[in-house]
């Protein structure tokens, strides 16, 4: 709280102070000026407050901090020590891809094991087939060690006919075409096999047999034939037939083959392990007749001997 002083002396002269309320002002006088005085004082020496400067780097940043007080001025500076830390990532070593493994060509199965599965369709357009036919075959060549075998996926050509059926097989072998032609014909209500040809182009080979009367078979059913059958085409070229299946002049799509008409060889082969069977079973009731026979002999001879 300030007095101005022209107050004070006003109050003094208007009034009749005695000597002590005279000693009294002038102390309370003395104690403002100076109150006064020493607030001045604190305005003047006052300092706006410390400011703090902080510099960024590329790292860590190093601060700096002043603080100055009225008391007593003291500077404090804090340095801190910039660390670096270089991290190094090692990006993982890109897998290698996966090389795909070259397949392992399958050696084409050997006679009688190529066995092929042929539809002679009347028309490109139909699905009408005259002739099915599946069987395995093998040509047998002068002068060639290893006979050669007709593949199962050889292409089907030919001729549908009302007496009359043609159908060629054709492979290559390199840049040759070879052809094995069969011929079927009609005989009566029965059907046959009438004509057979071979051509080898690369081995300089070819062999025909004509008006022959092979696999004959009522018509509308199956000529089947496991067993082989040899066909001789010339006096060197031979042609070997196995597993056997064939149907011509069929009027419809093919869906399965028609009841089967089984070749003598097939007959032998399933008569004779009967008639091993019949032998056998006759053979044991001999025996056991035998030995019943000579039992009761036995026991005769004993009776007469007591």
């Amino acid at each position: 709280m300030k007095f101005a002083p022209e107050f004070c002396i006003s109050v003094l002269v208007t009034e009749k102070m005695t000597r002590w309320s005279y000693l009294i002002l002038v102390v309370y006088i003395v104690l403002a000026v100076n109150a006064q005085g020493k607030l001045e004082d604190d305005i003047t020496t006052k300092e706006p407050p410390a400011t703090t400067t902080t510099k960024e780097t590329t790292t860590k940043p190093t601060t700096t901090s002043t603080s100055t007080t009225t008391s007593s001025t003291s500077t404090s500076t804090t340095t801190q020590k910039t660390s670096t830390t270089t991290e190094t990532t090692t990006a993982p070593p890109t897998p290698k891809p996966t090389p795909t493994p070259t397949p392992t060509p399958v050696a084409p199965p050997k006679y009688p094991k190529n066995i092929g599965h042929w539809l002679l369709n009347e028309t490109s357009t139909s699905n009408v087939s005259c002739l099915a036919l599946d069987a395995a075959f093998e040509l047998k060549l002068p002068n060639v060690t290893t006979p050669v075998d007709v593949p199962r996926d050889a292409n089907i050509t030919g001729k549908c006919g009302e007496m009359e059926i043609t159908a060629s097989l054709t492979w290559m072998t390199g840049n040759d075409s070879n052809v094995l032609m069969l011929t079927f014909g009609k005989k009566g209500s029965n059907f046959l096999l009438k004509d057979v040809s071979v051509s080898l182009p690369g081995q300089d080979v070819s062999g025909k047999l004509e008006n022959v009367t092979l696999y004959e078979t009522p018509l509308n059913r199956t000529y089947k034939c496991v067993s082989e059958s040899p066909v001789k085409l010339s006096n060197q070229v031979e042609l070997k037939v196995a597993s056997m299946r064939v149907e011509p002049f069929r009027s419809s799509p093919f869906t399965g083959y028609s009841k089967e008409y089984e070749c003598s060889s097939d007959d032998v082969s399933t008569v004779v392990p009967f008639a091993v069977g019949i032998s056998l079973a006759l053979l044991v009731v001999i025996v056991l007749v035998a030995y019943l026979i000579g039992r009761r002999r036995s026991r005769a001879r004993g009776y007469q001997s007591v």
